[in-house]
């Protein structure tokens, strides 16, 4: 009896689920920076965001592979491959004309080639219609400190 217990501990200890819930060490080349929220914008807004990603370890890593949760985002690394101690970024693209309402994009991004992690980031958005500018865009030109502009 003892040694059916002993085995049945030890599968659960090493499942899937129970590695699942364990942070990937490539997530500590993000900085603790994983997430990032646009919070409310306008629906069809062109949103775009950063990742700086730094080798914190004494090894080359290349990033194998950057993938996304939704069509609605585009991930591209600045690099493939780091030496040790040099940073990159990991640039964030959402189309929020693709979607309506609140929307969270998982981005995957992997390392190797010897020891294989991935990261996993997150990017979020509220696109919504009832917000507009109008007009889209505002250009002053260059003003020098006490100028009061006016444009019609």
């Amino acid at each position: 009896m003892r040694k059916v217990a002993l085995a049945l501990f030890a599968a659960l200890s090493f499942s899937p689920a129970a590695i699942a819930q364990q942070p990937a060490w490539a997530d500590k080349l993000f900085g603790g920076e994983t997430t990032h929220d646009f919070g409310t914008v306008v629906r069809g807004a062109q949103l775009k965001h950063s990742f700086k990603i730094t080798n914190i370890y004494k090894v080359p890593l290349d990033i194998t592979e950057v993938r996304v949760s939704c069509g609605c985002v585009r991930a591209e690394a600045s690099a493939k491959v780091l030496q040790p101690n040099e940073t990159a970024t990991l640039n964030i693209s959402m189309d929020g004309r693709q979607f309506i309402g609140s929307k969270t994009v998982r981005v995957f991004v992997t390392v190797g080639p010897k020891f294989v992690s991935t990261a996993t980031l997150a990017v979020s958005a509220n696109a919504r219609g009832d917000i507009a500018f109008a007009p889209s865009v505002i250009d002053f030109g260059n003003l020098h400190r006490g100028q009061t502009p006016t444009k019609t």
